[in-house]
């Protein structure tokens, strides 16, 4: 503002005052709001940023009546001087301080809003992710139950009709896959600004483990349709251990796949002739 101003309008120079001091403060305000994530998927840390959420906006409101005596400043400068410049200088200062305040006001009700929003999605998320990580331990303890694959006729087909059972229900399973996928995507593509690494990873293992699961069902598949071929053909001959081992070898070889260090790391089946 020109010194002929403040020397004609002493007033304005405690208006400029305020009004800078209130200026930094709802700069340095903006700055903290925008500042703040969260990790996308933490429902604890996520309630905690909406609390203080809550306060900042508590503050902002304590602060308002600050912007009324502003305002009412301005109008009486303006009503007290016949200087254009120095009306011009006060609206535009006034005008620019209300501005600054709506935004800043916005911004933090846009980020409660959003914040609430990420909740219920991180809520609807876990549900889900629970659901299919009891899935997926379902499906591995089935797994597990047949590393061992008997060259028996009797077992053959109990297990075979264990296999379809188990392909059957994979099919059923994939929905709890889809739907903890579709929800992990929507945190990864409407909270990208906040930190997405927790559902990004949580949302990679389990398609990992699912993808593992299901490639195993050709490895089983496979390990029947080998004894029941080589029943059908000599029922009296009993598989030699020398035979058993070489088959496990190849098998184990052809569908053999990268180990990665994860929780879900699965085996191959073995033959016995138990």
């Amino acid at each position: 503002m020109p010194s002929s101003l403040l020397l004609e309008v002493p007033a304005m120079a405690e208006f400029s005052k305020t009004c800078a001091e209130l200026k930094d403060w709802l700069t340095l305000l903006d700055r903290v709001i925008k500042a703040q994530i969260v990790t996308v998927g933490d429902v604890e840390e996520i309630n905690d940023m909406i609390m203080k959420q809550k306060v900042t906006l508590q503050e902002l409101e304590k602060k308002h009546p600050h912007l009324v005596e502003l305002e009412t400043a301005a109008q009486n400068l303006k009503n007290k001087t016949s200087n254009p410049e120095a009306r011009a200088v006060v609206s535009d200062r006034i005008d620019k301080m209300q501005n600054q305040w709506e935004e800043v006001q916005c911004h933090l009700q846009n980020r409660r809003q959003q914040l609430q929003e990420m909740l219920n999605d991180s809520v609807q998320w876990i549900e889900a992710r629970h659901e299919a990580e009891q899935v997926l331990e379902k499906a591995k303890g089935r797994i597990e139950s047949w590393k061992e694959i008997s060259y028996t006729v009797e077992a053959l087909k109990k297990q075979n009709t264990d296999l379809k059972q188990f392909s059957k229900e994979l099919r059923q399973w994939q929905i709890n896959v889809d739907v903890v996928n579709d929800l992990a995507f929507k945190l990864l593509r409407d909270y990208s600004a906040d930190d997405t690494r927790k559902v990004e990873l949580m949302k990679d293992n389990i398609n990992l483990t699912w993808t593992r699961i299901n490639k195993r069902v050709p490895i089983f598949s496979f390990a029947h349709a080998t004894g029941d071929n080589h029943y059908s053909q000599w029922p009296a001959l009993v598989p030699t251990p020398e035979f058993l081992h070489e088959r496990n070898m190849e098998e184990a070889k052809h569908y053999a796949s990268p180990r990665q260090d994860d929780e879900y790391e699965l085996d191959f089946p073995h033959v016995c002739t138990a």
